[in-house]
């Protein structure tokens, strides 16, 4: 948005080094590229230090700015952690699949067991799809209105009124 706006460098200075920095923790996860990521995560610290206290007046002010920017990365975290709510629950939705499995494949010998057996996988699985859209539902809706729509969204625009008549080039009258 800063680009589209002509902010280059704000967009350089307030997300690239961002970017960079992690990518460079990134990297640092993998033995091979640990020493890049070692590089990249420092040089883009000590961008976003220099470079993310501009607006304030006095080189300590900016100084001390740019190093409090760097709390931003908890926030960031949070945001990588609120994501991975959502493969637990996709992780613990293929785990109680198995549990009714499991339980199904126990009942076998007399036919009225093989009744009971379908009754549970169906019923079993039936509720797990179910329990899981609605989890899925809620969570999803949760990160993007909660926690990034006050991220991302701008105001401005139109009113929307689908329903209405348009009377751009005629006058109603009763």
């Amino acid at each position: 948005m800063d680009i589209r706006d002509g902010y280059i460098w704000d967009a350089v200075f307030d997300q690239g080094l961002w970017f960079l920095l992690i990518v460079g923790l990134l990297l640092l996860l993998l033995p091979t590229t640990a020493a890049v990521g070692k590089y990249i995560a420092i040089g883009a610290a000590i961008g976003l230090v220099l470079t993310q206290g501009r607006a304030k007046k006095g080189i300590f002010s900016k100084f001390f700015s740019g190093l409090l920017s760097l709390y931003n990365i908890t926030g960031i975290f949070s945001d990588v952690l609120s994501y991975s709510r959502l493969f637990a629950l996709g992780l613990s939705s293929a785990i109680i699949g198995m549990v009714f499995n499991i339980l199904a494949s126990m009942l076998t010998g007399a036919w009225y067991s093989i009744v009971f057996a379908v009754a549970i996988f169906v019923v079993g699985h039936v509720f797990n799809i179910l329990i899981n859209l609605l989890g899925a539902f809620v969570h999803t809706s949760r990160l993007q209105y909660i926690e990034f729509f006050g991220k991302f969204f701008e105001g401005g625009g139109h009113t929307f009124t689908p329903l209405t008549i348009k009377t751009k080039y005629i006058d109603l009258t009763n």
